[in-house]
């Protein structure tokens, strides 16, 4: 069992996101990875492919979630699930920080 504080957690930038650790390989995790990403107003991620499902739970903020051609504004409170292999892409047109949880398996990569 591995508990890991906030403070301590690796915090980084990653696709214009701030990106925090706290559980990935690097404290510990061998199967599942849970990030917090945080996406400030009028920014966007680009779009990207992922070779495994990801998870995200939106905690704050509203954003627009393109899958391949289609658009969905989700809020806070809202989930929503990328399969392996699907276009897509966070755009926050918001005046508000968009703040969610993102769960992927350890080893996922961005193709």
């Amino acid at each position: 069992m591995t508990i890991v504080h906030g403070e301590s957690a690796e915090t980084f930038e990653m696709q214009g996101n701030m990106m925090t650790k706290p559980i990935a390989p690097s404290t510990g995790a061998r199967e599942i990875m849970a990030w917090r990403g945080k996406m400030q107003a009028g920014t966007a991620s680009p779009p990207h492919v992922h070779d495994h499902e990801e998870m995200v739970i939106i905690l704050a903020g509203t954003v627009k979630v393109k899958f391949g051609e289609k658009e969905y504004t989700l809020q806070a409170g809202d989930a929503f699930e990328v399969p392996p292999q699907i276009l897509h892409q966070v755009i926050n047109g918001s005046d508000e920080i968009f703040d969610s949880v993102i769960a992927r398996p350890v080893g996922t990569k961005f193709i």
